[in-house]
């Protein structure tokens, strides 16, 4: 008896598996056709729209989705008491806040949701910090949802979290990058 439940389970966890792969396969698919379809403007508009500086608080927008970066901070701790991240010695982060809305008839995969990057003075791109955004997630009650689709005319909270050398956040020039359906946006932060 316990043999054969043995076996179910490890065929249950197989199956779920590939059901998993499957559906990140098809997204995968399924946004880049998106993609494609969107960019009618070609590359000299994604030049454009990238080389177009933008504040926090504007509005941005593609064919699916209007972004808006709400907030962006500096600060050595993010998260709460339990669930927390301090930067490293001489570093901090840069937290930004944004929510975007899609703004299309379809539903918008777990792939094709906005970018958001940090670019230092000298065009270098900073990836967030993933443990650190999870902790500010939980501290600012980020609703967005990882794994799932998001809706039409549904709007997200979200955020993204960066550690850089405090020393060189000193330099004017830092800038936001936003990529959202094949449209690139740079933000002024400082």
């Amino acid at each position: 008896m316990f043999k054969i439940l043995k076996k179910l389970v490890l065929w249950a966890v197989i199956g779920f598996g590939a059901l998993f792969v499957f559906g990140i396969i098809v997204a995968l698919i399924d946004d880049d056709e998106n993609v494609v379809r969107e960019e009618g403007g070609g590359t000299e508009q994604v030049q454009q729209q990238a080389q177009a500086s933008y504040a926090i608080g504007d509005t941005l927008k593609t064919k699916k989705v209007a972004l808006i970066v709400t907030n962006a901070s500096k600060t050595r701790r993010v998260g709460d008491e339990y669930f927390g991240s301090t930067a490293s010695e001489g570093a901090v982060y840069i937290a930004v806040k944004f929510k975007y809305k899609n703004i299309s008839g379809s539903s918008i995969g777990m792939f094709g949701k906005p970018g958001v990057t940090l670019l230092d003075p000298n065009g270098n791109e900073y990836e967030e910090d993933m443990g650190a955004t999870t902790s500010y997630a939980s501290q600012i009650g980020v609703d967005e949802k990882i794994l799932s689709d998001l809706n039409p005319g549904i709007t997200v909270n979200s955020c993204a979290v960066f550690e850089v050398s405090e020393e060189m956040l000193a330099s004017a020039g830092w800038k936001i990058a936003v990529s959202a359906n094949g449209s690139d946006f740079l933000l002024n932060i400082q």
